[in-house]
């Protein structure tokens, strides 16, 4: 994987938004597969101290995102297989079989 960006802070926003203490270090970096298919797409990996982490998640995807044209048949559906936790304007989260996170935005393309 091509590393697109990788950038780290020792105090900042991330430090306030995510409660690191300042001088401990969090940091970020953006990934770029190489699988066809893929498009523009990223993966984004942040990354805290150890002792500030929860329980390690089961193996798999954490979270997705997905798009659509039509966010109310999506979420029609998506009531039917699943939790739906968080909803808004345009989008809403679902919680899928192994505890992932599946976000579907509606897009206008």
């Amino acid at each position: 994987m091509e590393t697109l960006l990788e950038v780290s802070w020792r105090s900042g926003d991330w430090h306030r938004i995510f409660n690191v203490p300042e001088g401990e270090e969090a940091a970020l970096r953006l990934l770029k597969g190489e699988g066809q298919g893929t498009g523009l797409g990223t993966i984004e990996v942040q990354s805290f101290p150890a002792r500030l982490l929860g329980a390690p998640a089961l193996p798999g995807i954490a979270s997705v995102t997905y798009h659509t044209r039509d966010i109310n048949a999506v979420l029609e559906a998506a009531g039917r297989v699943g939790d739906v936790v968080e909803g808004h304007a345009g989008s809403f989260t679902l919680i899928g079989d192994w505890g992932e996170r599946l976000v579907l935005t509606e897009t206008m393309c």
